[in-house]
């Protein structure tokens, strides 16, 4: 069984972490230019490898809300009518695109105009299947538009700025998401194509904390929507927007045992010290689901470190 586009991202970027605890990655005094300038090669490395896990996980997370509306309830003429023209108008030009790459990698593009011209009928009745190629496929990057454009296609209004409150929520740290990808885009480009860039170690530090941040309010964000989605499928998707969010949970890491709480404020009730976090989870996950919670791990650095919808 396939994992969920959240355990491939944390998976990831837990071996990028390692990568970046050794030694070789961090600059020695002036003198060793040698070191340094190999330092900053794999910085930069890192720094793309990085933001691609970043890239995937927002194109895999976007594909499984596909998978949620094509096996929901709901019919294809009372989807938002920006989600319509992606599953249609959107899907053919992703194919193209997708199909180029396949026939430069003498893949088997024929297969896949089959597949998802099939999907792209389907939108003609009910059931229907929406096709991955819907949105993030008519490029191999993902900018900082996109992300806006896939939230507009549940209804979701606000963009960044609606990210952004999440986050701040969560405990996600990131003042500006927004400028904090911008920053992750830009730096990406300039570690493949500028010979001559300089990619600090604090701005590697930085980006994998913010890659956490952004997928993690992004996450929660099409996870409520999908949720009220389910819950009524006759509804239309904007009448989503006036109802509340779903509560959070959180777990503090607090030494060697964890502390559970409903809000960051140092003042809230602790109302349970877990020894364990296995057991922690064990016991509160299944809960999640019947009472609208999400469960928010916060790390030792007072930052989200991993949540459970």
């Amino acid at each position: 069984m396939p994992i969920s586009a959240k355990e491939a991202l944390l998976n990831r970027l837990k071996s990028v972490e390692k990568a970046a605890k050794l030694e070789a990655l961090i600059d020695k005094d002036v003198m060793q230019r040698e070191h340094n300038d190999t330092a900053n090669l794999l910085r930069k490395g890192l720094g793309i490898v990085s933001f691609n896990i970043l890239e995937d996980f927002i194109k895999s997370r976007t594909k499984e809300m596909f998978d949620f509306v094509s096996n929901s309830r709901v019919r294809f003429e009372n989807l938002p009518d920006r989600l319509k023209a992606a599953a249609t108008n959107g899907a053919l030009k992703g194919l193209v695109f997708q199909v180029t790459l396949e026939k430069k990698n003498q893949g088997d593009w024929m297969s896949l105009i089959h597949g998802e011209a099939r999907n792209i009928f389907s939108t003609s009745q009910n059931p229907f299947t929406l096709s991955a190629m819907s949105l993030l496929s008519e490029s191999s990057n993902v900018g900082p538009d996109d992300i806006p454009d896939v939230l507009k296609c549940l209804d979701i209004s606000g963009g960044w700025s609606t990210l952004q409150n999440v986050s701040s929520t969560l405990g996600g740290g990131t003042i500006d998401l927004n400028a904090a990808y911008k920053n992750m885009f830009s730096n990406r480009h300039k570690c493949a194509h500028e010979a001559n860039f300089s990619y600090q170690y604090t701005q590697l530090e930085n980006s994998l904390n913010d890659i956490v941040a952004i997928s993690s309010a992004f996450d929660i964000v099409i996870t409520t929507r999908c949720k009220y989605i389910e819950k009524e499928p006759g509804q239309a998707f904007s009448q989503h927007q006036s109802k509340p969010p779903f509560k959070c949970r959180f777990l503090i890491s607090d030494g060697e045992r964890f502390r559970e709480k409903l809000s960051l404020d140092s003042q809230a009730r602790t109302i349970k010290i877990w020894e364990d976090r296995d057991e922690a989870l064990d016991r509160l996950t299944p809960r999640l689901r019947t009472h609208d919670e999400f469960l928010i791990m916060i790390g030792r650095q007072r930052r989200i470190s991993d949540w459970y919808i």
